[in-house]
C-alpha cells in the first residue's frame, strides 16, 4: 500500500472526530500553500540574525517590576470579568477503534 492509499483509509490511531475529516482532492489552494510555507520559512531564516541580535539586546536590557506597572484604573477590571462568560465544555466520548 502507498502512503497515499493509506491517507485514504485512515491509518493510525485517530485523536478526535476531526481525523475523519479527508480531503478527495488536491485543490489549486492546496498548492499555494504549500508553496507558501518554504517561502515563509526562508523569510524568517534570513531574519535570524537581526531577530538574534535584537533578542540579545532585550535579554541585557533593563529589567522592571510588574509593581512598577500600572494597575487598572475603577471598574475596568470588574468590566473586564463580566464581559467573560464562564467557557462550557462537553465531553467527547472516546471511540476506541480497533
Amino acid at each position: 500500500m502507498s502512503p497515499v492509499d493509506g491517507m485514504h483509509e485512515g491509518m493510525g490511531r485517530r485523536s478526535s472526530r476531526l481525523d475523519e475529516i479527508r480531503s478527495t482532492r488536491w485543490t489549486a489552494p492546496c498548492t499555494r500553500e504549500s508553496m507558501g510555507l518554504p517561502w515563509v520559512l526562508e523569510g524568517t531564516l534570513e531574519w535570524w540574525p537581526a531577530l538574534a541580535e535584537l533578542l540579545d539586546a532585550v535579554e541585557a536590557g533593563e529589567c522592571f517590576g510588574a509593581e512598577e506597572l500600572p494597575g487598572p484604573e475603577a471598574g475596568e477590571q470588574a468590566a473586564s470579568r463580566a464581559r467573560r462568560a464562564p467557557m462550557q465544555f462537553s465531553r467527547m466520548r472516546r471511540r476506541t477503534h480497533s
